[in-house]
């Protein structure tokens, strides 16, 4: 590769984020959120993630990688040098503890929007739309009938999933 520029500052760290979520019993979204520095590991993030599924927790229950759907939904640049590597992780299995899970009402976060076409990244990203933005993402691919993510849902997931709004980004300039 040509024309690597050089720095001399300290590098960019690596987060893993891993966002566990499900329905609850009125279809709003339960939610947990697993950050992990990968700075130093030399693995594929996709592998990581499944470790984690299978790795006992307090806060939430142990399940296969066939019992959910994993999906990399996006990344995000976060003061003052982490860039964010975000994975949705949606199972109709998970038990998530209710004391430590958020809820996400879906019709109440609005979509995150750059401002400027030169820069594309909005100036303010709050969870919840990262959250959502990863919910649609599933949503959209359940609304192509994608089967490998259809086999892992639930008859009422699926139903869910495919009257929800699917615009994947903010506006287009």
């Amino acid at each position: 590769m040509k024309n690597i520029i050089k720095t001399t500052e300290e590098g960019m760290r690596l987060i893993l984020e891993v966002i566990f979520t499900s329905f609850n019993e009125k279809l709003d979204i339960c939610y947990q959120t697993l950050r992990k520095d990968i700075s130093s590991l030399q693995k594929d993030p996709d592998d990581l993630v499944h470790e984690i599924i299978r790795t006992p927790s307090d806060l939430r229950s142990v399940f296969s990688p066939q019992q959910c759907i994993v999906h990399s939904t996006s990344w995000r640049y976060e003061k003052p040098r982490d860039l964010i590597l975000t994975y949705l992780v949606f199972s109709d299995k998970a038990m998530l503890a209710r004391e430590a899970s958020e809820v996400l009402c879906l019709d109440k976060i609005g979509i995150a929007e750059p401002t400027n076409p030169s820069r594309p990244r909005p100036l303010n990203i709050q969870h919840e739309q990262v959250v959502l933005h990863g919910i649609r993402h599933i949503s959209h691919l359940v609304k192509q009938k994608n089967q490998n993510f259809c086999d892992n849902l639930e008859t009422r997931s699926i139903l869910a999933f495919q009257q929800m709004e699917t615009n994947l980004a903010g506006r287009v300039y």
